[in-house]
């Protein structure tokens, strides 16, 4: 829905809902490359239910047998690849060593085949303390809506504050107090937004798994389960240093060039 809705319809929606100015295209292409190294199936693509049948209730009208449907999307005027989906029933859990990430020429759009593959979630987040409330994330590091496939992340977090604190003490003297400050809040934010979004990538992942039910998938992308995940900032700590620096740096040249 997301990719066939028209211009307008998006219009409406971010005139509605207007986009952070954090840019974080390069957070989410680092998961898509963690995510494509498993060949997760979209749920449209998944083989176990390209010939899935689900009954429908009996009613009083029409024919007095259980109706069938086939929930495959793709059943309309667009004829299944069979080619494609043959791949995909026999593909592995992990992509192979040296075929991982799929490469494009720049512009380039997805084949067929990669969009059958799950797509990283969008990633927002939150400062707003109405916002965070109404996603019902206060004291939650983040909440998954798997329908819409959008992360929202708390950027008020208990760990976004901790992080940023800790980072702060590593750049102190270090330029203008009130950049540095900015700048190691927005990186606490960040990379609490990638924590939580890798965790959530593992999770979705484990669809692959036959042992896995729908129930454990679930529990696995709750607000509790990605808080777990947020909460162990320091592995985050060195990256999110050199990120600090780099925007340090790119400040004082602006600075210096003005």
């Amino acid at each position: 829905m997301r990719e066939l809705m028209p211009d307008w319809v998006k219009e409406v929606i971010r005139k509605e809902h207007p986009p952070s100015d954090d840019n974080l295209d390069d957070l989410q292409k680092d998961l898509q490359k963690l995510l494509d190294e498993f060949r997760v199936p979209t749920i449209a693509f998944n083989p176990k239910r390209l010939h899935d049948p689900q009954k429908v209730d009996k009613t009083n009208d029409g024919s007095d047998e259980t109706d069938f449907f086939n929930s495959d999307p793709l059943d309309s005027d667009d004829p299944v690849d069979e080619e494609l989906m043959d791949r995909i029933r026999h593909q592995t859990p992990r992509a192979s060593p040296t075929k991982k990430v799929r490469k494009a020429p720049e512009g380039a759009k997805l084949s067929k085949e990669s969009r059958a593959l799950e797509r990283v979630p969008t990633i927002e987040i939150l400062v707003d303390p109405e916002e965070i409330a109404a996603k019902a994330i206060s004291g939650r590091a983040g909440r998954f809506y798997k329908d819409s496939q959008t992360l929202f992340v708390n950027g008020k977090y208990s760990a976004v504050d901790r992080m940023a604190a800790e980072l702060e003490l590593s750049f102190a003297g270090q330029g203008d107090a009130e950049e540095v400050r900015r700048a190691v809040l927005k990186a606490a934010q960040r990379f609490t937004a990638f924590r939580v979004g890798k965790a959530t990538c593992y999770a979705i992942s484990k669809r692959l798994a036959d042992d896995w039910s729908i129930d454990d998938l679930d529990r696995a992308t709750s607000p509790e389960s990605l808080s777990l995940a947020a909460d162990d900032y320091r592995q985050s700590l060195n990256s999110a240093r050199k990120w600090v620096k780099t925007i340090l740096k790119e400040h004082a040249v602006d600075t210096d060039a003005a």
